[in-house]
């Protein structure tokens, strides 16, 4: 989608070499074929420490793009996207789950993740392919801020 949106492409083998060489699909498979051999402490724990710089390197990145103002024309989709990933999508779950009889942690855990801000990831790959990088880090930040009051009033109020 990001390339499509970004790029224009159409092309199938276009889409897929997007996808082929994108980072983190290379990573999984990396992480798929080495999953077999057994690795000594020390390496584990090397990896173990980078790994753990990822998401405040990735949050910086991301936070480096936010601006607390945003452009006029951005106002309206950034209140409807909010509008839904904090309120309605947590609604239709909470919504679904009492039409089928679901209840208990289960169906607390699925309202409580539908209710879960804007990924970091999603705003990283709008932000790479050049997807309104303003917005999207709009987006992300917003919802991190209003998700640390929304998310436990939806705790609350189930």
């Amino acid at each position: 989608m990001a390339c499509y949106y970004s790029s224009g492409s159409t092309s199938a083998v276009k889409i897929l070499r997007s996808i082929l060489i994108f980072p983190p699909f290379i990573a999984l498979i990396l992480a798929f074929a080495a999953s077999a051999f057994v690795y000594p402490e020390w390496l584990a724990a090397a990896l173990a420490r980078i790994s753990s710089t990822l998401v405040p390197v990735v949050m910086v990145a991301v936070g480096l793009q936010w601006r607390l103002t945003l452009s006029q024309e951005y106002l309206s989709p950034l209140v409807v996207g909010l509008l839904y990933i904090l309120l309605v999508s947590p609604a239709i779950a909470w919504l679904g789950l009492w039409l089928l009889g679901i209840d208990g942690l289960a169906a607390q855990v699925v309202i409580l993740e539908a209710a879960m801000p804007a990924m970091i990831s999603a705003g990283v790959l709008a932000i790479s392919h050049n997807l309104v990088p303003r917005f999207a880090s709009s987006l992300v930040g917003y919802s991190l801020l209003i998700g640390l009051v929304s998310v436990w009033l939806w705790r609350l109020l189930i």
